[in-house]
């Protein structure tokens, strides 16, 4: 049997997530998000100061934002558990087409 190594490097970067957030309802059950095209730069910390900007203080109790062993920078995606589904709705909403504030003269990303 052939073994795959799994890495952030097998996820898809051509997937047009902002048309299936926008087609789709978010099941009641869903409170975790995957926030993708942060900026590598980012830190968890940063992360936190930015979700709190938009009105998420106190709302998410978990962040995953994975740092590549190599570089010391995130890998560009992060997942954050949400306190209750609404929130989860409303970070989508808010993260849809949004552009992070810091290093905006980089990269530009659009999560």
């Amino acid at each position: 049997r052939l073994q795959r190594k799994l890495s952030h490097q097998c996820v898809p970067r051509n997937t047009d997530l902002s048309q299936f957030a926008q087609q789709n309802e978010l099941d009641a059950s869903v409170t975790t998000l995957m926030i993708r095209n942060i900026p590598n730069l980012y830190t968890r910390s940063m992360l936190m100061e930015e979700l709190d900007s938009l009105g998420f203080k106190l709302e998410y109790d978990f962040i995953y934002l994975p740092i590549d062993k190599v570089t010391q920078w995130n890998v560009g995606y992060a997942f954050v558990n949400f306190a209750n589904n609404e929130a989860a709705r409303r970070c989508v909403e808010a993260m849809t087409n949004y552009t992070f504030c810091r290093f905006e003269h980089g990269s530009g990303k659009v999560a």
